[in-house]
């Protein structure tokens, strides 16, 4: 046996163990970035909702609490998001207040799972991976 064939040898399964220490750091990366999306996906969600009810709520003559309300709950369905997980608050909506302001505030809860099981393995708190997602949109009335 040549000096060559012994080293190849002894390094057949160098790539092996390689891979095997790299691929659960790998995983965590992408699922944490896959966690961060949904959480971004949800965030924009909110911004949107909110945006339609100040829309609406700053139209003459048009808008009222529940109005805003219905059209608010009906984007967050479309989009998969139970109406009742979410926190809003309207503040400004009249039916004729031309150059007043209308304030429309979002918020919600999301646990990113995998990230909540690190953390909550790595600290007391259990609620250590979830975030509170806001989203504040001001209009003014036409």
């Amino acid at each position: 046996m040549k000096r060559g064939e012994a080293i190849r040898r002894r390094e057949s399964g160098q790539s092996l163990v390689e891979f095997a220490i790299v691929l659960p750091i790998l995983l965590a990366l992408l699922v944490g970035i896959f966690e961060f999306g949904v959480a971004w996906n949800r965030k924009q969600v909110l911004t949107n909702a909110a945006r339609e009810g100040a829309r609406l709520a700053v139209l003459p003559g048009i808008a009222t609490s529940d109005t805003v309300d219905t059209v608010v709950d009906t984007y967050l369905t479309s989009a998969g998001i139970t109406p009742a997980s979410v926190t809003k608050d309207y503040q400004g909506i009249c039916t004729f207040c031309t150059g007043e302001t209308v304030t429309i505030t979002l918020q919600m809860n999301h646990t990113m799972p995998f990230i909540n099981s690190i953390t909550g393995f790595l600290s007391a708190s259990p609620t250590a991976g979830a975030v509170t997602l806001t989203s504040v949109v001001n209009m003014r009335h036409e």
